[in-house]
């Protein structure tokens, strides 16, 4: 009887092909609700910052560097089923791979807050990007997670 349901579920759902999306969307919207803490203390780090006279650059590092350990932390636990073992490979790369967005988009913002736009304006146009990067790059550290304990495991 319960075989049935789920078939009738596949079914009705398109099959474990769009189970798997749900997954990932269910992901992705609890990344953004974490991020969206992330996003808070970024921009009011960023405007107080900029407001005390700090360059748009400088500002921008400090407050995603802030805002991104907030989010690590926040999320590699509740969001990519991470329990409690720590994977010193992963954590190296996932700091490289902060270090250069941080300062990738520190530069684009800067650039944009000197040429075009006010510091806010030009903050929200690097968002988008360093969502989608950073929810990428969070599924590939855990996912890779997994491979590195197994290895580990066999040794």
């Amino acid at each position: 009887m319960l075989a049935d349901r789920i078939v009738w579920i596949d079914r009705l759902t398109g099959g474990p092909g769009l189970l798997r999306l749900r997954r990932i969307a269910g992901k992705l919207f609890r990344f953004a609700i974490v991020s969206g803490g992330g996003l808070a203390i970024d921009f009011c780090l960023f405007i107080l910052l900029t407001w005390v006279g700090l360059s748009p650059t400088t500002a921008n590092l400090v407050s995603a560097s802030a805002a991104t350990a907030f989010v690590y932390f926040m999320s590699v636990s509740r969001i990519f089923s991470y329990h409690g073992r720590f994977v010193c490979q992963l954590f190296i790369a996932y700091a490289v791979y902060q270090a250069v967005a941080i300062l990738a988009a520190s530069y684009v913002v800067g650039l944009i807050a000197e040429h075009i736009s006010p510091p806010v304006i030009a903050k929200l146009v690097v968002l988008p990007v360093t969502f989608s990067a950073n929810f990428l790059m969070m599924s590939w550290l855990t996912r890779r997670r997994i491979t590195i304990v197994a290895e580990q495991s066999n040794v």
